[in-house]
């Protein structure tokens, strides 16, 4: 009997060691596989979090460095009213009364435009962002500046569509390509009621997507050329949009016109 239940208790270890190998490794290549899918984006961690940002509209920043860099580096100069050339150099090439901005970030140009506009709408997805924006409005407002006709909104325009028909242009900084494969479906919504665009595009990301052949190594890839004239030359024209100037010098903009567009709501 003895040998029996030692052969037997020697079989059932053989046999959890073998289990507890197999739950090892299964754990192990789950983890490897969560490792690689948040790499690539494609995490249900990362998936979940679109939806729920999708649908919210908003989203918090992914990185640890909150704020975009030209706020980082200048927060305190922009904080006193210094501002930097980077926002400055687009105030007198944005025409219109009534602006939305996509991607307004700590809101910067935004609230520059509402000093000479009729009405903006700084629209932002991320949280951190929109609340300094909001932190910059009032600190400007307390400066006594005229900053009231600025409307800070926190989400995706793709869930503030219902803007567009209000105002005559949109601006786009250093935003476009962000969108990746939303580019048509938003430009084409644009190109129905708003008569002017005016976009922003990135000259470091332009020449390191030509340099690699259309291939650069970073998480935006292709989309990379529509931070070139080329790209958002393109953007405008599938839109319907008849190019209207470009600045080739620095960060490159390129300025699109409509003459017939739907009437605008106010």
């Amino acid at each position: 009997m003895r040998p029996r239940i030692v052969a037997w208790t020697a079989k059932f270890a053989e046999r959890h060691q073998f289990e507890d190998g197999v739950t090892r490794m299964t754990n192990r290549l789950k983890t490897m596989k969560m490792a690689w899918d948040q790499l690539v984006g494609n995490s249900p961690v990362s998936a979940q979090n679109e939806t729920l940002a999708e649908k919210s509209g908003a989203r918090r920043s992914d990185t640890a460095e909150k704020g975009s860099l030209a706020y980082r580096k200048n927060k305190e100069s922009i904080r006193s009213g210094s501002i930097p050339t980077k926002y400055v150099r687009l105030l007198d090439l944005i025409p219109g009364d009534r602006v939305l901005e996509l991607g307004a970030a700590e809101g910067v140009l935004s609230l520059l435009l509402a000093e000479r506009k009729r009405k903006v709408y700084a629209v932002e997805r991320k949280i951190e962002r929109h609340e300094e924006a909001l932190r910059l409005q009032e600190l400007w407002r307390a400066q006594g500046r005229d900053v009231s006709r600025c409307e800070m909104i926190l989400g995706d325009l793709r869930e503030h569509f219902d803007l567009l028909p209000k105002v005559d242009t949109l601006v786009a900084v250093r935003a476009i390509y962000y969108l990746r494969d939303q580019i048509a479906e938003v430009f084409s919504e644009v190109g129905k009621h708003v008569r002017y665009v005016v976009l922003c595009g990135n000259k470091n990301r332009a020449a390191h997507y030509f340099e690699t052949n259309g291939h650069p190594a970073d998480n935006l890839g292709r989309f990379n050329f529509y931070a070139s004239i080329e790209g958002m030359r393109k953007v405008l024209e599938d839109s319907g949009y008849t190019v209207d100037k470009i600045v080739s010098e620095g960060d490159p903009i390129v300025i699109g016109v409509k003459t017939s567009v739907s009437a605008r709501r106010i």
